[in-house]
């Protein structure tokens, strides 16, 4: 296999190919993401998968750009996972930074054990799955989830300029995608709250901590409720649909586009400008918290 790497780099006449920027190593069924990133900058693409017998291919990916041509080596290996492991290593382009992308449902213990140790960083989607990988890790879910963080500070901002001394006591987080425990777990981080008892009720879970309750609903639609006190008890509520962001409270009301980004669109913009990971790492541990009342 790295003969045949070294013969693409060495075809005579071959103007396009230029040194790796970095070093990708794919694991699922999302083409077009593995796709566009090689088409934005030369990379050396690894696609893994386990498979009975050890087998790879090499194929040189050219995408024009303007007057550009850009060239990936794209290669794929399948196998068993120890063995896959160790031609992964031997064809990482060194001094370059390397990528782990897993964009699939039934993601294996074999490609976090042998796998996610290569790798500097590692890609997944939250939306997909609750198993969060360890180690240095962008979530495209909460990329996608940041507009409705930024509304619901502006619903709490909302709140307090009509009574400064409003204070959440209760949230329902409504949604059937099985990250809203991520976004319960922000809003208790950002509220400074953690889960002191907790239980299993019809279509969710209920936590409770001192004054505060929250409730995790399964349900068709998006909706946040927050409940403030103060002297006047109100309701806030954020709503999620038909291409919006929808804010109410007392007589006001706020709109603002919202289209759910693909994992195409997060994985360039984060190949273009990174991710702010914030509170992230704390947000994943008390939303598992949540999750086990529910169990």
């Amino acid at each position: 296999m790295k003969e045949a790497l070294d013969k693409l780099a060495s075809i005579e006449g071959q103007e396009s190919w230029v040194l790796p920027t970095r070093n990708v190593i794919g694991f699922g069924s999302e083409e077009e993401v593995f796709d566009a990133l090689i088409s934005v900058r030369p990379i050396r693409f690894i696609k893994v998968s386990e498979g009975a017998e050890l087998s790879y291919s090499v194929v040189e990916r050219c995408h024009k750009i303007g007057t550009e041509v850009i060239c990936s080596e794209y290669v794929t290996i399948i196998g068993p996972w120890h063995k896959v492991s160790l031609s992964v290593r031997a064809l990482l382009f060194p001094g370059k930074k390397t990528w782990g992308i897993t964009l699939d449902k039934n993601i294996t213990g074999g490609f976090f054990d042998e796998i996610a140790p290569l790798c500097d960083t590692l890609i997944f989607d939250s939306e997909l799955t609750k198993d969060v990988p360890a180690g240095a890790v962008i979530d495209l879910n909460w990329m996608r989830l940041a507009p409705i963080r930024e509304e619901l500070r502006y619903l709490t901002d909302m709140a307090i300029s009509h009574d400064k001394n409003s204070k959440i006591i209760g949230v329902k987080v409504y949604d059937s995608a099985p990250s809203s425990w991520l976004m319960a777990g922000w809003i208790c981080n950002k509220l400074k709250v953690e889960p002191e008892s907790g239980k299993k009720v019809a279509n969710g879970v209920s936590v409770k901590s001192k004054e505060f309750t929250l409730d995790l609903v399964e349900s068709n639609d998006t909706r946040i409720l927050l409940e403030f006190k103060g002297k006047d008890a109100k309701i806030g509520q954020l709503t999620v649909g038909e291409g919006l962001i929808t804010l109410e409270y007392s007589h006001e009301a706020r709109k603002r586009v919202y289209l759910k980004r693909s994992r195409k669109e997060l994985c360039l913009e984060y190949d273009a400008f990174g991710a702010p990971t914030g509170s992230y790492n704390e947000s994943v541990k008390l939303g598992r918290e949540i999750l086990e009342y529910a169990s």
